[in-house]
């Protein structure tokens, strides 16, 4: 599934976020504060997830401190948080249920 092509990006719904407020959702602080909740109301009924998660996987070790496929990825490559969300997306390219 991993592909170099971007083609799903135009159709990614945090492309087509039309407003500062909207687009502040995808913003990944790691610090808690309904983070979770946000990231479900932002990404939820995207369907370009899998592409998402197969694209960042494409370069895992620079992904950190952003937001990809619904899945906020911490920018310490050596923490548990950081492995845990590398296995979500692995999950998601892949097709699989979190």
């Amino acid at each position: 599934m991993p592909s170099d092509s971007r083609d799903w990006m135009v159709r990614a719904k945090c492309r087509t976020s039309s407003t500062a407020t909207e687009f502040a959702l995808y913003v990944s602080d790691n610090r808690g504060g309904r983070q979770a909740e946000n990231l479900a109301r932002a990404c939820g009924g995207c369907t370009t997830t899998r592409e998402c998660a197969a694209y960042a996987l494409l370069d895992r070790d620079n992904i950190g401190g952003m937001v990809w496929a619904g899945i906020p990825v911490p920018q310490t490559p050596s923490t548990r948080f950081h492995r845990s969300a590398i296995a979500h997306l692995e999950r998601i390219a892949d097709g699989l249920s979190l």
